[in-house]
């Protein structure tokens, strides 16, 4: 198969947007056998280093959750704040909750139902500029949708609070990912930090620039869109545990806690790469007892993204057979997608990729 044209949807069961616009090459998986075993050994090779060094750079920290009880842990006592993404019943419940919100908004302005598209914006590092470009792209050539649903893991994490919010982010989006250089991201620490602390950098600079534009003003957006049905997670790893977390964001900033600006710390630990970026730590409680948890990169275990794409299809298959009933006439668009330089020609497979 040629080259798709720009955002050209390509159906293999499920919508799935792909194509090349502004020179990203956008696509859904495709990786080389060789280069799945070199990525499934820097994973093997990142969690021993980033575990190790965790226990060094953290030996103060309060104990982390038993096995037992990590489904039991809250943070900042907010309900639905989080999932685990083996965990379908919840995420499900979420899912209906959702659906209803929506379907209460659109009659409370006597509209019907709009089509719903989802948008799986995933990991990439430096790639993830070309995520940006195809968001401000996409807007100015006039047809960029509103997702129901936004998913962010690692860079995408960063850019999915832009892509929710819709194109008046689109300047500020520009900026993030155009207007800044290292010293934006990071500061390295001497080489001897691989032995004496938790990472080769300091991601302060990172935590200051995600603050910067995550302000009250989008926490009260992302609110009111999460009260119109609409929903954005963002996956994490739960280092300690060993598992991917699904963190829902706009639970999060509907809950008016005073520490709602925790969202920062989120989105800095979906993007932690493990050995080059400290963990990020959180407060937790279980039964009322304080515990804390190391979080990093979202996209550090290929199963989460596999998982969460297996989730969308769930979710949209269990919500769309409630619209049907009501009438809705939906349209279900899957995106999972990959940023990658535009030499790669996309791939016709249809899984999302990792």
């Amino acid at each position: 198969m040629g080259r798709a044209s720009p955002l050209q949807p390509v159906q293999h069961g499920a919508d799935i947007w792909r194509g090349d616009l502004y020179g990203c090459g956008v696509h859904c998986t495709a990786r080389r056998k060789g280069m799945i075993h070199m990525r499934c050994a820097a994973v093997m090779i990142a969690t021993a280093l980033a575990t190790g060094l965790a226990g060094c750079g953290h030996t103060d920290r309060l104990a982390s959750v038993p096995v037992a009880q990590l489904e039991r842990a809250t943070v900042l006592g907010i309900p639905k704040a989080r999932f685990y993404v083996d965990q379908p019943r919840q995420i499900l419940a979420e899912a209906r909750q959702a659906f209803d919100r929506e379907v209460a908004y659109n009659r409370s302005i006597e509209r019907s139902m709009p089509s719903a598209k989802y948008l799986a914006l995933s990991g990439g590092g430096d790639d993830g500029a070309f995520g940006a470009g195809l968001l401000v792209g996409w807007t100015e050539r006039g047809d960029r949708p509103s997702f129901k649903l936004v998913t962010g893991i690692s860079t995408g994490a960063l850019i999915a609070p832009f892509a929710f919010l819709g194109p008046e982010y689109d300047g500020a989006l520009t900026a993030v990912y155009t207007g800044i250089d290292q010293k934006d991201i990071l500061e390295k620490r001497p080489l001897l930090a691989a032995l004496t602390d938790d990472a080769m950098s300091d991601t302060t600079p990172l935590y200051r620039l995600i603050s910067r534009y995550l302000d009250d003003k989008m926490i009260a957006q992302i609110a009111r869109e999460y009260d119109r049905g609409r929903l954005l997670l963002i996956a994490t790893t739960n280092l300690d545990a060993g598992r991917p977390v699904i963190w829902n964001i706009g639970a999060i900033a509907r809950s008016g806690h005073p520490k709602s600006q925790e969202l920062i710390r989120i989105l800095l630990a979906s993007a932690s790469i493990p050995g080059a970026f400290p963990p990020v730590m959180f407060d937790v409680e279980v039964n009322g007892s304080p515990h804390q948890e190391l979080h990093v990169d979202g996209d550090l275990q290929k199963p989460c993204c596999e998982q969460r794409a297996g989730g969308l299809g769930v979710l949209g298959r269990r919500v769309r057979r409630r619209g049907r009933g009501l009438g809705s006439g939906r349209e279900w668009l899957r995106a999972g997608v990959r940023l990658t330089p535009p030499r790669l020609e996309p791939s016709t497979r249809p899984a999302a990729s990792c």
